[in-house]
């Protein structure tokens, strides 16, 4: 199904180049802004067949599972100056991050409004629906907008096509690890950010939470231990 990709892809300006699957920090809607300037907010995405885990250097990554698994995140349209970016942050010329192409289900955002939007632009709407928690007003002034400047094409896809994304993961260093204490706060907002653009609560708290807690819990089991001695 990767062709509705392709056709995707180009029904925005010729230099956006691909479809990018994230499902770690990069959740975080500012700091994909600040690693991928053009980038656009596209959809959910469901990669089937994987888990989520935080492996031995500390950092999120994905390992195959069986076929009941699978890691929810956020698909983005990215430029190729974008690509470019990224792959600089994820260290794929020092071999930190491998690179693959791999087929994600798209699923729809639970706020409308945000789809096909540049990414800056939804922190500054999100920042307004964090206030307000009126999504219908946002989805409102988008309708709004349409009228007075050239959009992105707003999606149409249905829930569970599979679109060619790009995934960054490190298949060499595949064991469960302990979270680096400085990924814990940028976990933290990428979660928030990714709850309210609808990855599921039951994903959240089952996969992603439990290794930040697991990274509070022993921080304080250490500081009884340490008061007790």
């Amino acid at each position: 199904m990767t062709s509705v990709a392709n056709d995707a892809v180009s029904s925005h300006d010729n230099k956006y180049a691909r479809f990018y699957f994230t499902y770690g920090s990069n959740m975080h809607l500012q700091q994909m802004a600040e690693r991928c300037e053009e980038s656009i907010l596209y959809s959910k995405g469901r990669l089937k067949g994987y888990k989520w885990q935080i492996n031995s250097r500390g950092g999120a990554n994905i390992v195959r599972g069986d076929q009941t698994d699978y890691v929810e995140g956020l698909i983005f349209i990215i430029s190729s100056r974008d690509l470019d970016s990224l792959r600089k942050y994820e260290k794929i010329s020092e071999g930190y991050f491998v690179e693959r192409k791999i087929d994600v289900n798209i699923e729809k955002l639970s706020i409308s409004a945000f789809e096909g939007q540049r990414t800056t632009r939804v922190i500054e709407e999100m920042a307004i629906y964090r206030v307000t928690g009126d999504a219908e007003r946002l989805l409102g002034s988008w309708k709004a907008r349409l009228k007075m400047e050239e959009p992105l094409k707003k999606n149409t896809f249905e829930n569970g096509v599979a679109f060619q994304s790009l995934v960054y993961l490190v298949p060499e260093y595949c064991e469960n690890g302990k979270i680096r204490k400085e990924y814990v706060g940028r976990m933290e907002s990428a979660i928030m950010d990714a709850e309210v653009l609808g990855v599921s609560k039951h994903y959240i708290e089952t996969s992603l939470r439990p290794c930040i807690l697991q990274d509070r819990q022993l921080s304080t089991a250490d500081t009884l231990e340490n008061w007790k001695s």
